[in-house]
């Protein structure tokens, strides 16, 4: 006789009041020596339009980050830190996804002419800047249709051998009581889509 098991891993995510929880959907997967300023592709498996948080964890060499920006113009998630918002949740890391192999170029969090280009350390260990290490970079965001891929820019400093650990979760809001004894609602409602 076969048993089969399953090992569901959830987290939550608290913020502003509010309970999400995270159920693992692909990773965790380990990267190493990632490509400074490229893409990397993070096979997910077939994912269906929907609410998602994806996280960096496990930094690995000298410096290794993300590039993102404060500009907020994206109101389909938020960046964090430590699992924090970043910013007061007005940051995000560009991010793009794919339904096909190779190439990321579905921008769904794009860097544009004159925005900024700001690296945010998940571990920074280059000797002309302050020393850094977090326990995770995340962004939670809104898939508008189906996808198999998805990918950051990673930054470097021009150190190679950096890297880490990524996970992906659905992103589906718990309905939580606030103290003024309101029921919170759903993600989208907090965002204003």
């Amino acid at each position: 006789m076969k048993v089969a098991l399953a090992l569901t891993i959830s987290l939550l995510l608290v913020f502003a009041g509010y309970t999400y929880a995270l159920q693992v959907l692909a990773g965790p997967e380990v990267f190493t020596d990632v490509p400074d300023g490229t893409p990397v592709p993070f096979d997910v498996g077939t994912q269906p339009p929907g609410l998602y948080y994806v996280e960096w964890t496990e930094p690995t060499g000298t410096s290794v980050g993300i590039f993102g920006a404060n500009t907020n113009v994206y109101d389909g998630g938020m960046a964090w830190r430590d699992r924090e918002p970043i910013d007061d949740g007005v940051f995000d890391f560009y991010m793009a996804l794919t339904t096909d192999t190779g190439e990321l170029n579905d921008w769904i969090i794009e860097k544009k002419n004159g925005d900024p280009n700001i690296p945010l350390a998940l571990r920074q260990g280059h000797p002309d800047l302050p020393a850094e290490e977090y326990m995770s970079l995340g962004q939670s965001f809104t898939a508008t249709k189906e996808f198999t891929q998805l990918g950051v820019r990673v930054v470097l400093w021009t150190i190679p051998g950096g890297g880490y650990t990524v996970t992906l979760y659905s992103g589906d809001p718990v309905t939580s009581v606030e103290p003024n004894e309101k029921l919170a609602t759903t993600w989208a409602s907090i965002k204003n889509r």
